[in-house]
C-alpha cells in the first residue's frame, strides 16, 4: 500500500541502521574507484582565466594583501560572491602549484560521493546507496565537473552537507543540525549561483519537519547565514559606489526565445542522465574525431537513462512523499528554472542535479531488481540486469580514461573546450621565472585571452614576476617596461609590423603546445628598449588626474602616435579623445579611441599608442583628453595636450 507523508525519515528508523561489512567493503571500493577517476592525470586539467582569477584572489588572502569582497564575474554579468575564492585558499596555504589545488578539489568531490552514499544508505536502503554512489563515481559528467579550479566543481559536496544537515535537523529533530543547515546552504549558493534555484529544497525540508523546529535554533541559523553573506553585500555596495559606469553593465546574458532554446536544457538533462554528450560539450568541432577515437556505447548508456526514468516513477511508489518530493526538487528544479528562456543554458548549471539523477538511477535499479525477485524468487534475470548495469559503469570508467588522454593530445578550440593542459603552462612558467617583467602578445579573441592572457600568467608567475601585461596585436599599442623583460608571443598571434619590429629581437625560445594549438615564443630583452621613431615633445608634459601622463607625439600622414607614462594598475578603463579645433578655438569634431586597459598598467612603463585620424578641414590644432565614461579627466593646471597638425 502506498505510504503517506510522514515525519519518520525512512521506512526503518535511522537510529537502528548499522554499517555491515558489505556496506564498508562496498563504500571503500566505490571511493577508491571515484578517487582513481578524479585523481588521474591531474596535470591535464584546464587552467584558464576563470581558474587563474580564483587563484589570484586566493593568493591575495594567503599573502596577506587583501581579503576579497567580490568573486570573479559570472556569465550572467553579475559578480560572484567571494566565497568562491575562499575555498581555494586552503590548498594555496601550502603550495602555489595548481595541480595540488586540483587534487584538493578532486578529493573534496570524492567526499561528495561518500556523502551521497551515506544519504542514500540512511534514508533509502543499501542497494540504492551502492548503485547511486557507483553511478556518481563513474559518471562522465560528474568526473568532468570534479577536478578543476572552477566554482562549478566544488559546490555540490557543500550542498550535500547542507541537505544532510536539513534531514538531521528538521526530520530527525537534531537542533545543532538545524542551526548549521541554512549557513551551509548559503555558502553553497554563494559558491555558484545555480544553487540558488535549489533553495526550495531547504524550504521543503523545513516545512516537512515543522513539528521539530526549534525557534531558537532557527533564529541562530538565520543570523549565521546572514553573516556568510556580509562580505558579498559589502563588495557589491563598494562596487556600485566606486564605479557606477561598470555597475551599469550588470545584467543578464539573455538567450533568444525559440522552441529550440526552450528544449535545449532538456537535452542537456538527458546528457547528464546517460553520460552522453560530453564530446559535444568539450570537442564540438572535433566531436566526430573524439567519438571515433574513444568510442561511445550509446545504447548501453541510454539504458542507464531509462533506469533513471524508472527511478522517478519508483520513488513515488516505494518511498514517503516527503523524500520523493525532496529528490524531485533536487533533480529537476534547475531544469524548470532554465526552461524559461532568460539565461543562456550550459550543462554546468545542473551540476548539483547529477548526484540526484544518480540517486534516481539507484532507486530505479533497486525497484527493477526487487520486482524481478518478487515475481519469481528463482529467476536469474536480475543478474542479467546487474551485469548490464555493470557494463555501463565499466564503459563509462574506460571512456573517462581515454577522454582525458584525448584532451591532452588534441587542441579543442571552443568556448568550453579544453585550454592547454596545465603541464604545458608549467613548462613555460619555468622559462619565465627569471624575469621580473613580462609582456604577453596575443590576438584578443575569447579563447586566446582566456587561456593565455595576463590573468593566467599573473597567478602562475606570482612568486617571480613583478608585473605581467597583455598587448593585443590588433589594438595599436606597444609597452616598454623600465627594466629587462620577456616578450612572450602566445599561440596563433596575428603578425603586426608595429609590434613585431619592437619585440622580435634576438633568437627566441620556442615551446610547443598540442598539435595545431601553436606555440609560445619567448624573446628576451636584457635592457629597456626605446621606441625607434622620432617623437615630438609637448611643450609641457600633461598629467591627468588618474596619474597617467602624456609627453610626446608624432603625426604622420593621418597616423597619430602618442607616448604615455603609466602609474600602477587600476580596474578602471578609459578612452582617449582627439578633439579638432579651428582657428577660432572652436571644436569642430572629435574621435574617441579605447585606451590601454587599466589592468595592464605597471608603474614606470612607457606606452606607445597609434591611431588613424580623420582630420576635418579647417583644423588648426588638436587636443587630447582621457575619459572615463562621458566625462574628461582633469589635468594638472588645467592644461590640455595641444598638437599642431
Amino acid at each position: 500500500m502506498q505510504q503517506t507523508l510522514q515525519y519518520t525519515p525512512v521506512l526503518n528508523k535511522p537510529a537502528t541502521l548499522k554499517m555491515t561489512r558489505i556496506d564498508v567493503l562496498a563504500l571503500v571500493s566505490i571511493l577508491l574507484l571515484a578517487a582513481a577517476l578524479r585523481f588521474m592525470s591531474p596535470q591535464v586539467i584546464d587552467y584558464r582565466q576563470d581558474q587563474a582569477d580564483l587563484v589570484s584572489l586566493a593568493q591575495d588572502v594567503v599573502e596577506g594583501k587583501s581579503i576579497p569582497l567580490l568573486g570573479i564575474p559570472s556569465s550572467a554579468k553579475i559578480p560572484n560572491s567571494p566565497v568562491t575564492a575562499y575555498m581555494i585558499v586552503i590548498p594555496y596555504l601550502f603550495t602555489d602549484n595548481p595541480i595540488t589545488a586540483t587534487l584538493f578539489i578532486a578529493a573534496f568531490n570524492v567526499l561528495g560521493v561518500a556523502l551521497l552514499w551515506f544519504l542514500a544508505r540512511r534514508y533509502f536502503n543499501a542497494t540504492i546507496a551502492h548503485i547511486a554512489a557507483l553511478a556518481y563515481a563513474v559518471s562522465p559528467w560528474a568526473i568532468n565537473y570534479s577536478r578543476s579550479i572552477w566554482a562549478q566543481d566544488y559546490y555540490t559536496p557543500i550542498f550535500l552537507i547542507a541537505l544532510l544537515l536539513g534531514l538531521y535537523g528538521f526530520i530527525e529533530g537534531k537542533r545543532w543540525a538545524q542551526i548549521w543547515c541554512l549557513p551551509v546552504f548559503f555558502i553553497a549558493m554563494q559558491i555558484h549561483m545555480a544553487a540558488i534555484v535549489l533553495f526550495p529544497v531547504y524550504l521543503w525540508i523545513v516545512w516537512v519537519g515543522r513539528k521539530n523546529i526549534s525557534k531558537t535554533a532557527l533564529a541562530i541559523s538565520a543570523v549565521l547565514a546572514l553573516i556568510t553573506v556580509i562580505p558579498f553585500i559589502i563588495g557589491i555596495s563598494q562596487s556600485l559606489l566606486s564605479d557606477p559606469v561598470s555597475a551599469n553593465s550588470f545584467g543578464v546574458q539573455r538567450r533568444e526565445f525559440s522552441l529550440r532554446e526552450i528544449i535545449k536544457p532538456y537535452g542537456q538533462m538527458a546528457w547528464l542522465m546517460t553520460g552522453l554528450g560530453l564530446e559535444q560539450y568539450i570537442a564540438r568541432a572535433k566531436a566526430d574525431e573524439f567519438i571515433n577515437t574513444i568510442g561511445i556505447p550509446t545504447l548501453h548508456w541510454i539504458f542507464l537513462g531509462l533506469v533513471t526514468a524508472v527511478g522517478v516513477v519508483a520513488s513515488w511508489i516505494r518511498f514517503p512523499r516527503y523524500l520523493t518530493i525532496l529528490v524531485m526538487l533536487w533533480a529537476f528544479l534547475p531544469l524548470a528554472a532554465l526552461t524559461v528562456p532568460v539565461l543562456s543554458v550550459a550543462p554546468h548549471y545542473f551540476v548539483a542535479s547529477i548526484a540526484a539523477l544518480c540517486l534516481l538511477a539507484g532507486i530505479g535499479s533497486d525497484w527493477i531488481i526487487s520486482s524481478i525477485r518478487q515475481r519469481d524468487p528463482n529467476s536469474k534475470l536480475h543478474y542479467a540486469f546487474v551485469l548490464l548495469l555493470g557494463l555501463v559503469f565499466v564503459t563509462q570508467s574506460i571512456f573517462m580514461v581515454r577522454a582525458t588522454d584525448f584532451i591532452d593530445r588534441n587542441y579543442l578550440p571552443t568556448q568550453f573546450g579544453s585550454g592547454p593542459s596545465v603541464h604545458y603552462l608549467l613548462n613555460i612558467q619555468d622559462e619565465l621565472k627569471s624575469y621580473e617583467d613580462v609582456v604577453l602578445i596575443g590576438n584578443g579573441d575569447w579563447v586566446d585571452i582566456s587561456a593565455h592572457g595576463s590573468p593566467v600568467w599573473e597567478s602562475l608567475l606570482r612568486q617571480s614576476a613583478t608585473c605581467v601585461r597583455d598587448i593585443i596585436s590588433t589594438d595599436g599599442f606597444v609597452v616598454m617596461p623600465a627594466t629587462p623583460f620577456a616578450a612572450v608571443y602566445t599561440p596563433r598571434t596575428i603578425e603586426n609590423d608595429m609590434i613585431d619590429s619592437f619585440y622580435q629581437q634576438g633568437e627566441p625560445e620556442v615551446i610547443e603546445l598540442r598539435p595545431e594549438e601553436g606555440s609560445y615564443i619567448i624573446y628576451s630583452h636584457s635592457a629597456p628598449t626605446g621606441w625607434d621613431e622620432d617623437l615630438v615633445a609637448l611643450p609641457e608634459a600633461v598629467e591627468f588626474s588618474n596619474a597617467v601622463s602624456l609627453s610626446d607625439y608624432q603625426l604622420d600622414d593621418g597616423r597619430l602616435t602618442l607616448e604615455w607614462q603609466l602609474p600602477e594598475k587600476t580596474h578602471l578603463n578609459y578612452d582617449y579623445v582627439v578633439e579638432y579645433v579651428d582657428d577660432s578655438n572652436e571644436v569642430i569634431g572629435q574621435q574617441k579611441f579605447p585606451f590601454w586597459p587599466g589592468d595592464n598598467w605597471c608603474a614606470g612603463d612607457r606606452l606607445i599608442s597609434q591611431a588613424s585620424l580623420e582630420v576635418p578641414d579647417g583644423t588648426q590644432s588638436m587636443s587630447i583628453n582621457l575619459q572615463h565614461g562621458a566625462e574628461p579627466l582633469p589635468t594638472t593646471g588645467d592644461v590640455q595636450a595641444i598638437i599642431n597638425p
